[in-house]
C-alpha cells in the first residue's frame, strides 16, 4: 500500500510541476508575443545577429526589407548576408559596419537608396551586445526611413539659407541677452555687422560689457548704457519692447549707424534685430544737404533777380531818359555834348555793375582749385604785405597768435581774399577817435578750425543790419562817406561756405567787430 501511496503523491507532482511549466511557458509566450509586438510596431526594421554574423531575430519591418531590396530573407540561425553572397560588395559594405559595432563601437550611418519610383533615404543604427562580463556577444540593427525628415532637414536649410541671405542684404543681425549671466550672443550676420573676420562662431557670446567697450562708439557710450538700464527695469515684463539707435564702431575702425529693435521674450532674456542704417543715414544727410542747397539756389536766383532789377534799372533808365534828350537836329551843340559825356559816365557805371554780377556768378561756379593744407602764420604775413600801404597809412597794430592751429584746410587763393577782405574793411571802418587795433587769433573746435577777426572799429547796430548782412550790394555806414560796393562780406561768405566752412559775426555799435570764420581740419 505504501508504494501505491508514493507513486499517486509523485504522480500528483509530476502533475503540479506540469502545470506550473504550461503556466510558465504560456507567460514566456505572452511575453514573446508582446515582444514581437513591440518589435513590429517600431516603424523601421530591427534585428540581431550573432558575433558569427548569423541571424537571430527580427521584426516583420526587416523581412520586408530584406525581400524588397535584397530579394531574399534569410532563416534564423543563418548568415545574415546569405551564403552566395557573402563576396558581394553589399556584404562586404554590412561587414565592416558590423565589425566596428562588434568592436564595441556604436555604430549610426545613413544612406540613400534609388527605387524606380522614388529616393529613399535610411538611417541605420547598429549597437554591440555585451554579456555579463562584458564581451560582446552580438549586434542589435535598427533602421529606419528617414526620407521625410530629411526632405523636412533640406526645406529648413534652404529657408535658413534664404533668410540669412535676407539679412545680408538687408544688413539686419540678431542676437540674445541674458541679464542673469550678462552674455550676449552674436549671430553670423551680427558678426559680420562688426567686421570680424571669418569663420564666424554660431552664435559669438560675449560679455554685455565687453561688447560695449569693443564696439560702442565713445558718443554713444551713455545712451547705449542708458538704453541697457531700461531694459533691465523692464526685465520681467514679458513681451516688453523698444527700439533705439547708436554708433557702432567696428573691429576694423569704421562707424556705422544701427538701428536696434529688441523684445523681453522671458524673464531676464531679450532678443534683438539690429540693422545697418549707415547707408540710409549717409543718403538722408545727402538728401537735406541737396534739399538746402536748392533752397540756396532759389534764394541766390531770387537776390540775382533783386540785384539785377535794382542795380541795372537805374543806370539803363538813365540812359533810356539821356538818349530822348538828345537833339538829333543840332547834333554838335553844347547841351548834346553834355548829353554824350553824362552817357559815357552811366555805361561806365553800368560796366562795373556788370563785372560785379561776373563776380558773383563766378563764384556759384564748380571751384577749380583743389582744398591744401596752409600755414596760417604764412598766410597772414602775405596778406599784411599785400595791404601793408593801408595798414601803415592808418597806424594799425596788427596782433596775431595761430599758435593753437597753425594750419588750416583751405583754397588758397580763397583763403587769401578772405583775410585781404577783414584787414581792408577793418581799416576802412576804423573809429575816428582811436588807432586801430586788429586781432587775429586761432582754436580748434570739434569739427573746424576757428579764426577769429576782431577789430576796436566803428562796429554796427546787429539788430539792424542782420538782415541784409550777408547781401551784395550792402552798406552800412553810408553816412561816412566811405567807398566800397558792399560786397565783401558776400564775397567772404560764399567763399568760405564753398570750402565747406561758416562764418560768424558779433559787433557792437561804437565798440567794433568780430568774425569768427570757421576751417575745416585738416586731415
Amino acid at each position: 500500500m505504501q508504494q501505491i501511496d508514493d507513486l499517486l503523491n509523485q504522480i500528483a507532482k509530476l502533475k503540479a510541476e506540469n502545470n506550473a511549466l504550461c503556466q510558465e511557458r504560456n507567460s514566456y509566450k505572452q511575453q514573446w508575443e508582446k515582444a514581437v509586438a513591440m518589435l513590429n510596431s517600431y516603424n523601421g526594421a530591427i534585428w540581431y545577429i550573432d558575433s558569427s554574423y548569423h541571424l537571430l531575430e527580427y521584426n516583420s519591418y526587416f523581412e520586408a526589407d530584406m525581400l524588397q531590396f535584397y530579394g531574399f530573407l534569410p532563416q534564423k540561425g543563418e548568415l545574415i548576408f546569405g551564403t552566395e553572397d557573402i563576396g558581394s560588395p553589399s556584404a562586404s559594405f554590412w561587414l565592416a559596419k558590423y565589425d566596428k559595432a562588434l568592436k564595441g563601437e556604436k555604430v549610426i550611418f545613413s544612406f540613400p537608396v534609388v527605387t524606380p519610383n522614388n529616393n529613399q533615404c535610411y538611417e541605420c543604427s547598429l549597437f554591440p551586445v555585451k554579456d555579463a562580463a562584458g564581451n560582446v556577444i552580438g549586434v542589435h540593427g535598427f533602421k529606419e526611413d528617414i526620407t521625410e525628415r530629411k526632405e523636412v532637414e533640406r526645406v529648413m536649410e534652404i529657408t535658413q539659407a534664404r533668410l540669412s541671405l535676407a539679412h545680408k542684404v538687408a544688413k539686419l543681425g540678431t542676437w540674445t541677452l541674458f541679464f542673469d549671466t550678462g552674455e550676449i550672443h552674436l549671430s553670423g550676420e551680427m558678426q559680420m555687422m562688426l567686421e570680424l573676420d571669418a569663420p564666424y562662431h554660431n552664435p559669438l557670446v560675449m560679455q554685455l560689457k565687453e561688447y560695449q567697450a569693443r564696439f560702442v562708439q565713445k558718443n554713444s557710450e551713455n545712451l547705449f548704457s542708458s538704453s541697457v538700464q531700461n531694459l533691465y527695469e523692464h526685465k520681467e515684463e514679458i513681451g516688453y519692447t523698444d527700439k533705439y539707435e547708436y554708433i557702432l564702431h567696428s573691429a576694423k575702425g569704421n562707424e556705422r549707424s544701427i538701428f536696434v529693435k529688441r523684445r523681453i521674450i522671458e524673464k531676464g532674456v531679450v532678443e534683438g534685430l539690429s540693422q545697418d542704417i549707415t547707408e540710409f543715414r549717409t543718403i538722408e544727410k545727402e538728401h537735406a544737404q541737396l534739399t538746402n542747397d536748392l533752397l540756396q539756389k532759389v534764394k541766390d536766383a531770387e537776390q540775382f533777380t533783386y540785384i539785377v532789377s535794382h542795380n541795372l534799372r537805374s543806370p539803363v533808365a538813365r540812359l533810356l531818359g539821356l538818349s530822348s534828350l538828345f537833339q538829333t537836329e543840332n547834333p554838335d551843340s553844347e547841351h548834346n555834348s553834355f548829353i554824350i559825356k553824362t552817357i559815357q559816365k552811366v555805361v561806365g557805371q553800368l560796366d562795373v555793375v556788370i563785372t560785379d554780377l561776373n563776380t558773383i556768378l563766378s563764384l556759384k561756379k564748380d571751384i577749380q582749385e583743389d582744398l591744401a593744407v596752409l600755414s596760417l602764420s604764412d598766410l597772414l604775413e602775405e596778406v599784411k604785405e599785400f595791404v601793408r600801404a593801408d595798414i601803415e597809412k592808418a597806424k594799425a597794430i596788427i596782433k596775431i597768435d595761430v599758435s593753437r592751429t597753425p594750419e588750416i584746410l583751405a583754397i588758397p587763393s580763397y583763403a587769401h581774399s578772405i583775410f585781404t577782405n577783414f584787414l581792408t574793411n577793418a581799416l576802412k571802418y576804423k573809429h575816428p577817435d582811436r588807432e586801430p587795433i586788429i586781432q587775429i587769433n586761432s582754436f580748434p573746435t570739434a569739427k573746424y578750425i576757428r579764426v577769429d577777426v576782431s577789430d576796436n572799429g566803428m562796429g554796427m547796430d546787429m539788430e539792424k543790419v542782420r538782415p541784409r548782412l550777408f547781401a551784395p550790394f550792402s552798406r552800412f555806414h553810408g553816412e561816412h562817406k566811405i567807398e566800397g560796393k558792399g560786397l565783401g562780406l558776400f564775397l567772404v561768405k560764399t567763399q568760405i561756405e564753398a570750402m565747406g566752412g561758416k562764418i560768424e559775426i558779433q559787433s557792437h555799435l561804437g565798440v567794433g567787430t568780430t568774425f569768427f570764420v570757421y576751417f575745416p581740419i585738416p586731415q
